[in-house]
């Protein structure tokens, strides 16, 4: 169980509280809301409350965010009745001693959820703040799913809102789940949370406040009850599965029932039949006798009408008792949680079970004279009372205002089976975690403490068995052996010996496990003894050996491994023949038991003999014949002849090497270190070698063999092992292998060769080599699997400068387990998976409670920092902008050269004499798509924005998956209109829209743009550092956005509207179009003509029709879809014939955003049709019918003139309207196109309002909005397009970074100056970016890449909302980030740093590690950092460029990326 209530954080605190009879109400805290203001004693004063009290938490605004994953920005938008729930449930797991990141998938989540106050003060605070997480985060149905969300379940999931009984009928339907075998597991209970007053000041209307703030169930002094807020769950299972798992099980749910009151007197009146009936139906359900019941938790609110209807349906019930049945409310305590009451109730009871003591009821002085306490069996406990039945049975009850009603039969746990008899363990091992440092201290003095104070009585190899087993290990750890629950307390305090800490930074960081096998010289007798008799696993693989071996050497191998008293164990270990098996045998049985304990290598390697076991546990042959060929060889190398010495020397291996070779009988026999080499042979000459060796400083000494192994005198040996090894049956290592005899890793070619086994005996051991390949190979954690640690020495030697190397030993004399469990403790503490349950050996020990987790909580709430509305928004005036076109010089533009492959026309083109076309796309390095104009065509403009946008999709489809370093270059014709006499072409403006999604989504493909007229070449278009211009003539133009006031010239007035005209607003029932249609209602229109593409009856529409009928307007509704021509005629045709058609806004449109690589033409025609095939209809119709229009004004989107993620489509829709309405004003027609940012309140992007904030574009409130739309269109005639922005242009030229053409904004927030321009007149870099920037700093720092990870980090931090430091390997989604962080990480490490980007660079590097790895080698810096910093793309085209990783596998980044683009870009859909 796991629970937060008012004065009591967890089942035993919650306990204290009801058995010292605490009364834990208290007056609302100031973080709640200011009581003086809205306290008034008289319950009808409006506004006010009748009550200053209630049952509250402490610190209702923290979270352990970082534990859950969750992001602080994410955390903010969180109701935190979620929080509170991911804790409590995180608490209710540990106290069932369950891991809670590894429960059975099968798991069901029911919760009692009801309040919605978090999300009713978010709203209240203002639209304009709400986030893309105000959905997830504050709607009731998500409590449930973020639950299994993060808990990796697939069970039932559900949300219970009944009112006060909720929690109660949660707990009902995972009973009935888990009977039905619909999950094996739940999670269940419920939460409430009290933010605002409005819930209060209503019951305090409905006198349902206690006024003195006490709740007084049964009392004659009831008056009401006390709001109070809290949390319960509870972990339930099948009692039959509970008891094979070995669960600590607290009560048994004997049954429930459900009902509801029906029609009575009153929708929230308790209704007496319906109690009596739900309670009697439990029992029956659980097949419980009434009177086998000793007491009930009433629901017991405390009010007057209440309290006699409950007291009287219980009565009736539990009639004919032989004594009176005890009955209590711990609403007493702490007040009516609501929607957690129910779950109050069923803890209380449980823990009253449980202990066997019954709890008082507070405040109960003088019964209730409304209830007959002489005729019923009733009582109400004023004191502690003991419960002294074995069979302890308690009934709870919970009623909804709702009608609904609940009642559950619990009895006490059934007496558990003592345990078998463990022998006394010698040693344990505990570990403790937390996600940060200060939760593993704080985790490691409550387990202290916690032991320290006597572990609750609980046994201590439980206890660790509890915390190794039934605990989540987190990033930070600590593990402690000790043989006592005191020198456990010292090491958890103290450090030391037997102590150790680790820090997992992702699973990058954890070390691969190398396996190192022992050879002959580290054999004692008693080796692995206590092993032996204490680890099945080890004693069943030494027996196992001692089958196969015993017959061979013709003694018993246990009896040699460990001689009893009888059997003196003399030299016969010391034995050659007898050694090598023995070894085997015991390093065998070592390996099995690591990896019966979960540790597996990930490479082996031997030292001589050793390299058999390495070998036999990669699966290179069975353990029959390598026990065959180990005892054969340790024989036949006995029988040789003595004489032979080896010598172990301290000299460099080519000076030995050196030495050696005019000896024909001595050999190198080992390269074990730099400096470690061993020869052997021929005792004479091996003392030649020797002195020969020591007059050039090289010394010595002898070692205590029997045979000179590795060295000539092994030849004999050679024929009669291979002859032996021809009969092994060999298979490829599953492992890999390490060999001897190269120093590097092996195959099958080498390990199935018999010969390679006898050559195996004579060559050199090349362990240092072999150490070094292991390393290289990414072997981190060297586990030595022998009888003492005689490798372990000569690794460090041969890694002298890998900090990152661990050395484990496995055993050393007399100290068996104290080094194996030191080992496994240190390997878990870096990662590596050990099985604590295997470790602990017993079939089934017992689950004990322990210190739950110390949630490490930071302030996470909606109005923590300032609010991005709460700047002023600068005037109306101030937020238009429009484009213009200025002549522009070049100092040597490059004219085209290299590979062209040509699409879009089929005329010749003609490029110049430095370029080549070519036939076969594959052969280009530039491709060019050069459309034909419309007016060559058959096609409309509609129909040709159609055919070009998905013809230049598929060829960025084609580029893009074909692995291609091609750059693309697209020109247009008439596409901008740059002087009075240009007719635009709006299919070719279109492409425009979607080159600048281009552009941000593939900055790989370096797309430029040019505009054209007839008289201009290809090859003069291309001749341009330009990645976006005009050329008329042989004038090149740029654009550049700038400051405007008015679209219109200065004498033109103000179109009238007219209370004789009509006025058609297509997407009229739209948020935007129902604002702007309410304003020319109140500026004179006659008639309105509302189109949209469904009906929609609804309040809002219904009031803001009322709104226009009040200003004057007649409102016509109709339904009509504007990319159906006949639809489009249908609606001007009415609108004509209803009263003159005088304006046009033409505000429909449709949104199916998603990057290019997921996007189909399907997905593009469909967002074209509305704004494209509609426009291209309003246009021709009116035309074709004479009618005279007084203004058209397309809603267009700064999607048409930004660079845009996942807009393509809808970015060259709202540029075909650019150029259509440009097309319109060059015939003299009026038009304009307004290019709108994000609005807040109403449109496609109302509730991103941080996300723009963060870029430094703000909302445009509707209000002001709608207003200016208006005075817009009424300029009538315009001169040019206008987009409206309110920004704040320093920060959003940042953010935005080298998406932007230089010079882009420059303009707009710059000095009255103007641009800053460089020589040849192509504006400043630096004009567009906000000094310092992190390049210009990287490239003065004194340590590039130090500095890199650095601001890296920051920039991270800074995206998460995160305080604490991160890590280098800590995954970035484990950390909360989410699809909308990703585009913003990305933007701002692209502009800091002024890079070229892809989308999913945050997926393709997920790690600080892995993306300053990148970035570096992007920036040319070296691994130290010494490299000077490059210029921009210097490694985009190198060849030698290191590859990426393989894209994210599963979902295709392409839909990855749509729905991160959706959230975070749908500013550029307003």
């Amino acid at each position: 169980m796991g629970c937060r209530f008012p004065g009591a954080d967890g089942p035993d605190a919650y306990w204290r509280l009801l058995t010292e009879g605490r009364d834990a109400v208290v007056e609302v805290p100031a973080d709640r809301w200011d009581v003086d203001a809205y306290y008034d004693p008289d319950p009808d004063a409006p506004g006010k409350m009748s009550t200053r009290y209630g049952g509250f938490l402490d610190g209702v605004a923290e979270f352990d965010a970082a534990l859950f994953g969750v992001s602080a920005r994410e955390a903010a938008s969180i109701d935190p009745q979620q929080r509170l729930l991911l804790e409590v449930s995180w608490a209710a797991f540990e106290d069932a001693g369950m891991p809670v990141r590894s429960l059975p998938a099968r798991t069901g989540v029911f919760v009692g959820i009801s309040n919605v106050d978090y999300r009713e003060a978010m709203v209240s605070h203002g639209a304009e703040h709400l986030d893309g997480y105000f959905s997830s985060g504050s709607t009731t149905s998500t409590a449930s799913g973020r639950l299994s969300y993060f808990l990796g379940l697939t069970g039932p999931a559900l949300s219970v809102d009944t009112a006060c009984s909720s929690s109660l009928v949660s707990v009902h339907l995972a009973v009935m789940n888990l009977r039905s075998g619909a999950c094996d597991m739940a999670l269940a209970g419920g939460v409430n949370q009290i933010v605002t007053p409005h819930e209060t000041i209503s019951l305090s209307k409905g006198r349902m406040m206690s006024p003195d703030g006490r709740c007084k169930p049964f009392d004659a002094a009831a008056n009401g009850y006390v709001r109070a807020e809290g949390c319960g769950m509870v972990v339930l299972k099948r009692l039959s599965d509970a008891r094979r798992d070995g669960d600590r099980v607290l009560a048994v749910v004997r049954g429930g029932a459900t009902n509801q009151d029906g029609h009575r007197s009153g929708l929230t009146v308790p209704h007496g039949p319906s109690q009596q009936d739900v309670v009697r139906r439990a029992l029956e359900d659980s097949r419980v006798e009434p009177h086998q019941v000793g007491y009930v938790e009433a629901h017991g609110t405390g009010t007057a009408l209440g309290d006699p209807i409950e007291a009287a349906a219980l009565g009736a019930v539990f009639d004919g008792r032989p004594r009176p049945l005890a009955v209590g409310s711990v609403k007493s305590n702490f007040g009516h949680l609501e929607s957690a009451a129910g779950i109050a109730g069923v803890i209380k009871a449980v823990l009253a079970v449980r202990e066997a003591a019954i709890p008082p009821t507070l405040h109960f002085d003088t019964p209730n004279p409304l209830i007959d306490w002489d005729a019923l069996p009733l009582r109400v406990p004023t004191a502690l009372e003991p419960w002294t039945e074995e069979r302890r049975v308690a009934g709870v009850s919970s009623f909804g205002f709702s009608g609904t009603n609940c009642h559950l039969v619990l009895e006490s746990a059934p007496q558990e089976e003592p345990a078998a008899g463990a022998p006394a363990r010698p040693l344990h091992v505990l570990t403790v975690s937390g996600a940060t440092a200060a939760a593993l201290d704080e985790a490691t003095t409550r387990m202290a403490a916690f032991l320290a104070d006597g572990a609750g009585g609980a046994d201590l190899a439980d206890v660790c068995a509890t915390a190794n087993s039934g605990r989540s290990h987190l990033d930070h750890r600590r593990a402690v052996v000790a043989a006592t629950a005191g020198e456990l307390v010292q090491r958890l305090t103290e450090g030391g010996p037997g102590s150790f800490d680790g820090h997992v930074q992702g699973r990058r960081s954890v070390p691969e496990v190398a396996f190192l096998f022992t050879g002959q010289g580290s054999q004692y007798p008693g080796m692995g003894r206590e092993l032996y008799e204490s680890q099945p696993a080890f004693r069943q693989a030494v027996d196992e050996c001692a089958a196969v071996l015993d017959p061979l050497l013709g003694r018993s191998l246990t009896g040699l491994l460990y001689p009893d008293g009888a059997q003196p164990a003399g030299d016969e270990l010391d034995r050659t023949g007898y050694t090598q098996p023995a070894l085997f045998a015991v390093e065998y049985a070592l390996a099995r038991l690591w990896r019966s304990w979960g540790a597996e290598p990930q490479v082996v390697l031997g030292h001589s003999v050793g390299e058999y076991v390495a070998a036999c546990v990669a699966g290179v042959f069975s353990l029959s014949d390598a026990l065959r060929l180990v005892a054969e060889r340790g024989r036949l190398m006995q029988e040789l002849p003595a004489g032979g010495v080896m010598v172990s020397l301290r000299g460099r291996p080519e000076v030995v090497e050196a030495a050696v070779a005019g000896h024909p009988l001595v050999s190198v026999a080992a390269v074990n270190g730099p400096e470690e080499v061993v020869v052997a042979g021929d005792a004479g000459q091996v003392e030649q070698v020797v002195a020969e060796l020591a007059r050039q400083g090289v010394t010595g000494r002898a070692l205590r063999v029997s045979h000179a192994f590795h060295s000539p005198l092994m030849e004999p040996v050679t024929a009669p092992l291979t002859a032996l090894a021809r009969t092994v049956r060999y298979s490829a290592p599953r492992i890999r292998v390490i060999s001897n005899v190269t120093g590097e890793a092996v195959g099958a070619d080498r390990l199935c060769d018999p010969e390679y086994w006898a050559r195996h005996a004579l060559a050199p051991v090349r362990f240092a080599d072999g150490i070094r390949a292991a390393h290289a190979g990414g072997a981190r954690a060297f586990v030595e699997i022998g009888p003492k640690p005689v490798l372990l020495g000569l690794v460090r030697a041969c890694l002298p400068d890998a900090d990152d190397a661990v050395l484990l030993p496995s055993l050393r004399p007399d100290r068996d387990l104290t080094e194996l469990l030191g080992s496994a403790a240190a390997l878990h503490v870096r990662g590596v998976p050990v099985d604590w349950a295997a470790v602990d050996g017993r079939p089934r020990p017992r689950r004990v409670a322990l210190p739950t987790y110390p949630f490490q909580r930071e302030r996470h709430w909606f109005t923590e920092e300032t609010a991005p509305g709460a700047r002023p928004l600068p005037a109306d005036d101030d937020w238009l902008v429009g484009v213009r076109w200025e002549e522009t010089t070049e100092d040597n533009p490059p004219a085209p050269t290299g590979h062209w492959h040509i699409t879009g026309t089929t005329t010749d083109v003609d490029l110049g004499p430095h370029a080549t076309t070519v036939t076969d796309p594959t052969d280009a390095d530039h491709h060019l798509y050069l459309p034909d104009p419309t007016d060559h065509t058959t096609r409309t403009t509609a129909e040709h924005t159609h055919h070009l946008t998905t013809e230049l999709l598929a060829l960025v489809h084609h580029l893009t998956t074909t692995g291609t370093r091609a750059h693309l270059h697209v020109i247009t014709r008439h596409a901008h209109p740059l002087t009075p006499h240009d007719h635009p072409d709006p299919a070719h403006t279109a492409l425009w829209g979607l080159v600048r999604t281009i552009n941000a989504e593939h900055p790989e493909l370096h797309c430029t743009i040019t505009d054209t007229d007839p008289h201009t070449t290809p090859h003069h278009a291309l001749t341009t550092h330009h990645p976006h211009s005009a050329l008329r003539g042989t004038t090149r133009h740029t654009p550049t956005l700038t400051p405007t006031t008015n679209p219109t010239p200065h004498h033109t007035d103000p179109v009238e509207l007219s209370g004789e005209g009509s006025y058609l607003v297509t997407g009229g029932l739209g948020g935007l179009g129902l604002q702007v249609a309410r304003r020319l209602a109140e500026q004179g229109a006659g008639h309105l003509v509302l189109a949209g593409r469904t009906p929609r009856d609804t309040e809002d529409v219904r009031a803001a029709v009322r709104a226009m009928e009040d200003a004057g307007a007649r409102v016509h509704l109709l339904t009509a879809d504007v990319s159906r021509p006949a639809d489009v005629e249908r609606l001007v045709d009415r609108a004509h014939a209803l009263a003159p058609l005088r304006g046009i806004v033409h505000a429909a449109g449709v949104l199916d955003d998603g990057v290019l690589a997921g996007q189909t033409p399907e997905r593009f025609h469909r967002v074209l049709a509305p704004k494209v095939d509609g426009a291209h209809a309003l246009d021709r119709i009116t035309r074709e019918r004479g009618i005279h229009l007084d203004f058209f004004t397309a809603f267009s989107s700064v999607a048409a003139l930004l660079p845009t993620l996942g807009s393509g489509a809808y970015g060259a829709a709202n540029a075909y309207l650019d150029g259509l309405m440009a097309r319109r004003r060059s015939l003299g027609l009026p038009g304009l196109a307004v290019n709108w940012g994000p609005w807040a309140e109403v449109g496609m992007a109302a509730d991103e309002g941080d996300a723009y904030d963060r870029i430094g574009l703000r909302m445009l409130p509707a209000d002001q909005g709608s207003r200016l739309a208006v005075r817009l269109a009424r300029t009538g005639r315009a001169t040019h397009e206008v987009a409206v922005l309110a920004a704040d242009w320093r920060r959003f030229r940042t953010a935005l970074g080298e998406d932007l053409p230089a010079g882009y904004l420059a303009r707009l927030g710059a000095t009255a100056e103007g641009a800053v321009t460089a020589p040849g007149g192509r504006p400043d870099r630096a004009a567009d970016t906000a000094p310092p920037s992190a390049r210009q700093e990287l490239a003065a720092a004194a340590d590039p890449r130090a500095f890199l990870a650095s601001w890296v980090e920051r920039t991270l931090r800074a995206v998460l909302g995160s305080r604490a430091p991160i890590g280098p390997h800590q995954g970035f989604f484990s950390l909360g980030m989410d699809s909308l962080m990703t585009v913003e990480f990305r933007s701002r490490i692209a502009a800091g740093l002024d890079l070229k980007l892809a989308t999913t660079v945050a997926f393709t590097y997920p790690t600080l590690d892995e993306l300053v790895g990148f970035l570096a080698r992007e920036l040319g810096l070296t691994a130290d950092a010494a490299a000077p910093v490059r210029a921009r793309g210097g490694a985009a085209g190198r060849q030698d460029a290191p590859p990426a990783p393989a894209a994210p596998t599963g979902d295709a980044v392409g839909d990855l990326m749509a729905r991160i683009s959706q959230k975070y870009q749908s500013h550029r859909n307003a």
